[in-house]
């Protein structure tokens, strides 16, 4: 490992796994609903937004949001460096 360096865990990854855990009627809407969380203008509005979908998402998707949380440190990796590298 590079000292210095950091780690983003690839959403795209993260996400199909996600939806491995709900129903095919469900996927669409919770696809769209975690694309939000990347959606956002700044850092802040990133960290926002995923403290907003995980709590909705744990109502009706308990697992799903357990997995987010799991998973937000690198998730939200990316949010630490400048939006230009987004």
């Amino acid at each position: 490992m590079l000292l210095g360096s950091s780690w983003q865990r690839c959403r795209v990854y993260n996400t199909g796994n996600v939806l491995d855990a709900v129903s095919k009627t469900n996927a669409e809407m919770v696809a769209a609903a975690i694309r939000t969380i990347f959606a956002q203008p700044d850092a802040a509005h990133v960290v926002e937004q995923f403290e907003v979908i995980a709590t909705k998402l744990g109502r009706s998707h308990p697992e799903v949001a357990g997995m987010l949380t799991g998973a937000r440190e690198d998730l939200l990796a990316f949010s630490g460096l400048p939006a230009a590298h987004w």
